[in-house]
């Protein structure tokens, strides 16, 4: 009799488990609340699971159709290459090969002062900057504005084009590109 006793809560937790397998296979299992009636004593733990949180929404990118300039930079043996695209609101967006584009909301770049020189200069595609660079560090800096494409404006050092190459590199240290370029997996 006494092992009969002793064996049967062990057939009774067993088929319990089964059952709750079986009910778990057909219908969710709800999680009940249970709210803590007595003030006096310590608070009861909902046992709801809490929702997992969404992620941050990353910003908004300024509007393509106000895309005042974009900036190319051709990258070398050592260094990534790279585009920024800044817009006539002042935002401006940069995309380093193999790393996500980064957005920067408007009023990050100063597009009154960069608008202003590109019309002063007029058609880019009359800065024909040559000159001779390292093969390893050496990179092409090219700009697009109102559909036309400079040659390298790192080369050029006097006028209008050098004024505003001087401009540009500027907005690349406000923008940390230099500190976000990397090549063969090495941080410069």
């Amino acid at each position: 009799m006494k092992e009969l006793l002793f064996a049967f809560p062990l057939v009774v937790l067993l088929a319990a488990g089964c059952n709750a397998q079986q009910a778990s296979n057909q219908t969710p299992v709800q999680t009940p609340v249970v709210k803590n009636t007595n003030s006096t004593s310590a608070p009861i733990a909902n046992l709801t699971p809490t929702p997992t949180p969404t992620s941050t929404p990353s910003p908004t990118p300024t509007n393509p159709s106000n895309l005042l300039v974009t900036i190319n930079n051709s990258g070398s043996t050592n260094m990534l290459p790279y585009d920024v695209k800044v817009f006539s609101d002042g935002g401006a967006s940069v995309l380093v090969q193999n790393e996500p584009e980064q957005d920067f909301k408007a009023g990050t770049a100063d597009a009154k002062t960069l608008s202003a020189m590109l019309q002063k200069i007029g058609d880019v595609s009359q800065i024909t900057g040559h000159c001779a660079k390292s093969v390893s560090f050496g990179t092409v800096t090219t700009i697009t504005y109102n559909g036309k494409t400079s040659g390298d404006i790192s080369c050029s050092f006097t006028g209008d084009a050098y004024d505003l190459y001087a401009f540009i590199s500027q907005l690349e240290q406000q923008l940390k590109i230099s500190s976000a370029r990397r090549a063969l997996g090495n941080p410069l």
